[in-house]
């Protein structure tokens, strides 16, 4: 990477007032780090965040540029009618988006890419279906699509060389795209997890580091792993969000943990599932493998749940009105009697309990199974796949995938004591290692929340980014030094000054 002081770095993907506050201190350590004297933002900054003394600090230390601001000096008629031809491109181009085209190995690396954020971007922005595009989503996806274009030429004209940012998916999959192709250092931070990306391959959040998990054993040992297992993580007190989330739905019967069932973790079908773009996947996205999921396990013997989303209603998507439909289309009417959606009747804790087989598509559910020694099946690449491929099953065929979901014998999808212990390790690493969440008083929020909420998150970070600022800083400098992820204050001088 070159060292010039006409660099810049560019923070963008959809962070909110609160995530640029806390991200303030972070991008200061990034810029001391690659010696850069300019950052770019996407728009201006509210009055409220202008009087925070970690913005006033950057100011007094680099040279601010926003894109809204030279959009706003820049609408010359040629920008229009180039904007308007990308637009009118998206529109037609999407009509040639298929599944197979997501699933193709012909396409280049880059082509791949593109047609994942198209895909992205027009399911998102449909008002009714999850399986093909309607006509207004195609339009809208094309405009916020082109914008894109625009977005980068100036992020090349400010000479960026790092971008920190939130969104890989939707359109910004192909802002990522377009970064990557210009040889932009990409750093992402989502869900207060920041990693150091490779120009052609993804690190979700979901990701960790194989450097901070090795070196943990000399740092923590399994007693410290346990505690948090059995105090926190099975008392409904987990670090992570959705984890918490499902793990206090309170049981409305009492379950025999004797009575196995197996279960189908389904996610948020208008969510993107390709915030890590798996190429040797076997289904395009969510719907498809849903679809054919429960076609193969309408001819086993053994009972199978669909499992809602525990954020399913915080997203707003009805779950029961979706799988019902599905159902129904599929078996016309006649749901075959091993099959049964629940709306959250019992607790995480109690499904993996009572469970002998999970597939999920790449859902945490698959290591927090792990954790209570049930083998899972995954479709796309997530935590597991960066340590050990007994820990986990993943199909490399649909006919392979209907094997091991019809497989009677329930002791293949059983793992050791051996293999539990590893997963609870990265269990602990991720909660509790690399999250900074507790570092700025801050926790994951819905897009419709109420503002206050947000009113109250802005006035914490504030308080605890000024108190952490130093911290946050190293977070910042030292990423891509030593690990490719973040680590918390509690854990940075024992990962940093540990032995590697």
């Amino acid at each position: 990477m070159k060292q010039n002081y006409s660099n810049s770095i560019f923070l963008g993907g959809a962070f909110r007032e609160h995530q640029i506050l806390f991200m303030l201190p972070i991008l200061d350590g990034i810029c001391k780090r690659h010696k850069i004297k300019k950052i770019v933002f996407e728009k201006d900054f509210s009055k409220k965040i202008k009087k925070e003394k970690a913005l006033k600090n950057l100011f007094k230390n680099y040279q601010i540029e926003t894109i809204q601001n030279i959009k706003d000096h820049d609408k010359s008629i040629f920008n229009y009618i180039v904007s308007f031809s990308w637009i009118v491109y998206f529109f037609f181009k999407s009509f040639f988006i298929s599944r197979s085209k997501l699933l193709s190995k012909k396409n280049d690396w880059y082509t791949c890419q593109v047609n994942h954020s198209i895909w992205d971007t027009c399911i998102i922005n449909n008002k009714k279906k999850l399986n093909k595009f309607e006509i207004i989503s195609r339009l809208k996806s094309s405009i916020f699509l082109s914008r894109q274009i625009y977005k980068h030429k100036i992020l090349k004209k400010l000479n960026v060389i790092c971008a920190v940012i939130q969104h890989t998916v939707y359109e910004e999959r192909f802002l990522l795209a377009l970064m990557r192709r210009s040889k932009i250092q990409i750093f992402v931070q989502t869900k207060h997890v920041l990693i150091k990306q490779k120009l052609n391959e993804d690190y979700g959040f979901k990701h960790l580091d194989r450097n901070i998990f090795f070196n943990s054993y000399k740092i923590f040992n399994k007693n410290k792993i346990n505690n948090y297992w059995k105090n926190e993580y099975l008392k409904g007190k987990p670090k992570y969000l959705e984890a918490k989330i499902a793990s206090n739905i309170k049981d409305q019967n009492k379950f025999d943990f004797n009575k196995k069932e197996n279960v189908l973790m389904l996610h948020i079908f208008k969510d993107s599932p390709f915030t890590n773009i798996d190429r040797s996947r076997i289904f395009a996205d969510y719907y498809s493998w849903v679809i054919n999921t429960l076609k193969i396990i309408s001819k086993s013997n053994e009972k199978w749940i669909i499992r809602k989303h525990p954020s399913a209603d915080k997203w707003g998507e009805d779950q029961t009105y979706i799988v019902n439909e599905i159902l129904n289309t599929i078996f016309n009417y006649q749901v075959p009697n091993n099959i049964f959606f629940e709306n959250n009747i019992k607790s995480n804790i109690t499904q993996f309990k009572m469970t002998n087989k999970i597939v999920t598509f790449s859902g945490n559910s698959h290591l927090e199974a792990g954790c209570f020694g049930i083998k899972p099946i995954i479709i796309s690449k997530t935590t597991l796949n960066n340590f050990d491929d007994n820990l986990y099953f993943k199909p490399k065929s649909i006919k392979q995938y209907e094997n091991i979901l019809l497989e009677k014998n329930t002791k293949k999808f059983k793992l050791s004591k051996s293999q539990i212990e590893k997963c609870k390790r990265m269990l602990y690493c991720i909660h509790n290692v690399i999250n900074y969440a507790e570092d700025v008083s801050s926790h994951h929020v819905f897009r419709n929340e109420n503002k206050k909420i947000f009113d109250i998150l802005f006035r914490k970070i504030s308080k605890k980014v000024n108190k952490n600022y130093n911290s946050l800083y190293d977070i910042g400098f030292y990423i891509g030094k030593k690990y490719d992820q973040s680590i918390n204050k509690r854990y940075f001088e024992k990962f940093f000054y540990s032995k590697s």
